[in-house]
């Protein structure tokens, strides 16, 4: 035999190729011996005799191993080229070439040399072995477009091959046994038999691991405007381990490489810095590193949260961002260096004049500083937005604070303390001046004279009066010092408004009546509550302020009124009082209409992208009250942060600030209407029209799990939601509501939304359940103008569940029916705070969970037609 032939056999030996060519019942003879396939070829029938327990069978087997060796040169060479010899893959690359190119040709060089591989070794595989090359070949090409073909992502490549996305990240990316294209690839490992011995290889990683965290992408990765660049890109850095991160911001474009278990770290420390600096002020490198190191331990607590809680502020990722951020800038004043947003890349019309303010340290009129606004815009190539000094939107917010009478403003970096000094001096001026009694138009001649007050608009002289003083009841011009109460006790004076005496008197209610506590007389209560009160400094001027908060609390169900001999208990319902926010209950907050009108408009802008003002207003009238003036909605985009304004001609146009907009969720996530995590530059969630079947099958799934609270089965749910389907997306009654009610449940249901999204989803659910109850109604024709409650009248069915929960406790026997009521009696409440019902609407009752609300009411809908279609 050939003696090269020879040397070849030689090299084939061991567990790992014995085992696989020679018959079971043999190998360990040869295995245990070390012998060679030369070896075994060299061996003559006697000596292989010579071995303990060689039967006829063993001897019939090795004698067809020495036949299969003689005859079938072949096998065998090509056996040892896949398993033994190294194909080394080795490709000089020419660094003017465009990295992107290069990289492809590399990546068709492994492919080439895998097929070559898969040819010579298919005898020698099993299944999962031909598998695992087919689809490292296949996935390979696929995913970054070899030969010429279009390049895929994973979800496409799964949906081709039959497999999901993960199995195909974990060929190209995490095999298990490591053969897979990083290792071949990145890592210089013989895996496969396949040595990626190349320079461009080498000159990739260290170009990539060089640009770590840098926001200005290396320009020898060639232009990646394209989509198709981009993504090959972003796919060259994944084989690294690393991610590359892009933001739009204003038409711009940057990109960031970043370990990829950094990248979550990375996105927060840019969004933070935007909050900080997208209002118009500088810092100093110490300064700014302690205002991030302050909002990342201030941030609301998520899982991903609390990641970046516990990494804290990183270092180089701070230090790179303040060097190469694309909207930063730094600034030299008296030798010390600040760091700023540049002033084309600043969050709003009232940053940039915090801006104007903040450097220029003096007061300055309107005129003046839409002079210096408009001269910044010109130098910076900017459309002049703002014509006219009226058009200037200055609010006394943030450090912004009005001087004097005459429409002139200044920034005080101390405005706190200039706050607290007013009210110290108004609280002095008038004990001493006045000794405590004054007519307000006396005192605010005596502003006029002082040196002190000129720096102040008489609005703000006179809320630091009220906080004070109380005016008179029979004069509202007369007003008397709070520390002089007594002294002039012959005056009947005002209450003092007190915007948490709501939540004060329910925490109070909730400490003297403990769960399963009996019912205890309304006068007595009262008397217990202002002592509580009292207890806690909280001073009540007369019984009637309390007692009104009782019958709201009434009014909602919280407070239980129970009529006995003439007498009138209270009872304090823990399971309504489950669904507020004791917190927040009683604060003061905005009209329900200016929720609506934001959610309403944001949820367009996101659509649209822009809209005229006077077609945005059109759009949001109908969800104003209707003494309502269109001043007052022109009012709301003027103070709203989210909406910005531009002009085009005589038009004024508002567009949808998204990078203030909360992170979007997933529908487990409850969004707090005090939202910390905004979007920054990430592009917002795309909005998909409704797949049936996919909501059915979320709705299904979700309130499934919330059987506890429905006790509604999957048998129930997936009959009645079919017919509720029927229903809202009826042709013949013309239901545009329907359909919008549809597509925002498929968007909170199946995707990830906002606070506004969700909040407008609870609008529509809302709004949209009369109409519903018309349509069920066997008297619909004569119900089109009718009320909620001669609506359920007509409908005995809902008209039991309506007033389930007004049943006594110890009547109510079916826990289903108890819960659909108290959740009906919650869409009621607030379907009169969406009609402007003003008669419980100064009461905030808490800052319910949206999303838990929007399940409710979805099981609501499906819990009626159920008890329809079976009564």
């Amino acid at each position: 035999m050939d003696q090269n032939y020879l040397n070849l056999l030689e090299n084939i030996k061991g567990e790992k190729h014995i085992g696989n060519l020679v018959s079971k019942k043999i190998n360990n003879l040869f295995i245990e011996r070390g012998f060679s396939l030369a070896e075994i070829f060299q061996l003559s029938i006697e000596d292989f005799q010579k071995f303990p327990g060689i039967g006829v069978t063993k001897v019939e087997h090795f004698l067809a191993l020495k036949d299969e060796i003689s005859h079938n040169k072949l096998f065998f060479e090509n056996y040892y080229r896949c398993f033994i010899d190294e194909t080394v893959l080795y490709k000089q690359i020419n660094y003017d070439e465009d990295i992107q190119s290069n990289f492809i040709q590399c990546l068709e060089e492994i492919v080439l040399t895998l097929k070559s591989h898969f040819e010579f070794a298919d005898p020698f595989l099993n299944l999962q072995e031909k598998k695992r090359f087919n689809h490292l070949i296949n996935f390979t090409t696929a995913y970054y477009g070899l030969f010429g073909s279009e390049p895929k992502e994973m979800s496409e490549i799964g949906k081709e091959f039959s497999v999901s996305s993960e199995t195909v990240r974990l060929v190209l990316f995490d095999s298990k046994d490591k053969k897979d294209l990083r290792n071949i690839f990145v890592r210089n490992q013989t895996v496969l038999n396949i040595g990626i011995n190349t320079e461009f290889i080498d000159y990739l990683n260290e170009l990539i691991k060089n640009t770590v965290y840098s926001c200005d992408f290396p320009s020898q990765f060639g232009s990646i405007q394209s989509i198709r660049s981009y993504n090959l890109v972003k796919k060259i850095v994944e084989l690294f381990d690393f991610s590359l991160i892009s933001v739009e911001h204003a038409g711009i474009t940057f990109h960031t490489i970043v370990p990829k278990e950094m990248s979550i770290i990375y996105k927060s420390h840019i969004s933070i810095l935007i909050g900080i600096l997208g209002d118009g002020f500088s810092f100093t490198e110490e300064a700014l590193k302690n205002e991030m190191i302050a909002k990342i331990k201030g941030l609301r607590s998520t899982a991903e949260n609390r990641f970046i809680i516990a990494h804290g502020l990183d270092g180089v990722i701070f230090k790179s961002l303040l060097n190469s951020y694309y909207k930063l800038e730094k600034i030299g004043e008296g030798g010390v260096e600040k760091h700023q947003f540049k002033w084309s890349h600043l969050s709003s019309q009232i940053a940039k004049i915090t801006r104007i303010l903040f450097e220029s340290s003096v007061v300055m009129s309107k005129e003046e500083i839409l002079e210096e606004f408009q001269n910044r815009e010109l130098s910076f190539g900017l459309e002049i937005s703002v014509q006219h000094v009226n058009d200037l939107h200055i609010r006394s917010t943030d450090k912004i604070h009005p001087h004097g009478r005459a429409g002139f403003w200044f920034y005080d970096e101390n405005m706190s303390e200039a706050i607290n000094t007013l009210a110290i001096q108004v609280s002095q001026d008038i004990i001493t001046q006045f000794n405590g009694k004054f007519l307000y138009s006396d005192f605010l001649s005596f502003t006029t004279t002082s040196e002190f007050y000129q720096y102040y608009e008489t609005s703000a002289i006179r809320s630091n009066v009220m906080l004070c003083s109380r005016p008179t009841v029979e004069d509202p011009n007369l007003f008397i010092h709070n520390e002089f109460v007594e002294q002039y006790s012959n005056y009947k004076l005002t209450s003092n408004r007190n915007k948490y005496l709501g939540n004060n008197i329910i925490k109070s209610i909730v400490e003297l009546l403990p769960e399963n506590s009996s019912p205890i007389l309304r006068s007595e209560l009262l008397t217990l509550v202002i002592a509580k009160l009292n207890e806690k400094g909280i001073q009540i001027n007369t019984k009637h302020n309390v007692s009104q908060y009782f019958i709201k609390l009434v009014e909602q169900g919280i407070l239980k009124s129970i009529e006995e001999n003439d007498k009138n208990y209270l009872e304090l319902d823990y399971q309504v009082l489950a669904n507020f926010d004791i917190e927040k209950i009683g604060k003061k907050t905005e009209p329900a209409y200016k929720s609506m009108i934001r959610a309403k408009a944001i949820y367009h802008l996101k659509q649209h992208q822009k809209e005229k003002l006077a077609a945005l207003v059109e759009l949001v009238l109908p969800l104003a009250p209707i003494d309502l003036s269109r001043t007052n909605i022109y009012k709301i985009f003027n103070d709203e942060k989210l909406f910005k304004k531009e002009m085009q001609g005589k038009e004024t146009w508002v567009l949808l600030d998204s990078s203030l907009l909360p992170v979007p969720k997933e529908m487990h996530v409850e969004v707090s209407e005090e939202e910390t995590e905004v979007l920054g530059d990430r592009p917002m969630i795309k909005r998909t029209l409704f797949d049936k079947t996919e909501l059915k099958r979320a709705v299904i799934e979700e309130l499934y799990l919330e059987k506890n609270t429905y006790f509604l089965n999957r048998e129930i749910i997936f009959g009645t939601f079919e017919s509720f389907l029927d229903i809202v997306l009826n042709k013949e009654s013309n239901s545009m509501w329907g359909r919008r009610l549809i597509q925002s449940l498929y968007e909170n249901f199946c995707t990830k939304t906002d606070y506004y999204d969700r909040q407008l989803c609870l609008i529509e659910l809302v709004a949209s359940f009369e109409t519903f109850l018309k349509l069920l109604s066997p008297k619909r024709e004569q119900l089109k103008s009718s009320s909620f409650w001669e609506t359920i009248q007509t409908m005995p069915t809902i008209l039991d569940l309506y007033l389930y929960k007004k049943k006594e406790k110890s009547n109510i026997t079916d826990r289903q029916k108890n819960n659909f009521s108290y959740i009906m009696n919650q869409l009621k409440y607030l379907a009169d705070i969406n009609r402007h019902d003003r008669s419980n609407q100064d009461l905030e009752m808490g800052n319910m969970k949206i999303m838990k609300s929007i399940v409710d009411f979805t099981a609501l809908y499906l819990y009626i037609l159920y008890l329809e279609e079976k009564f």
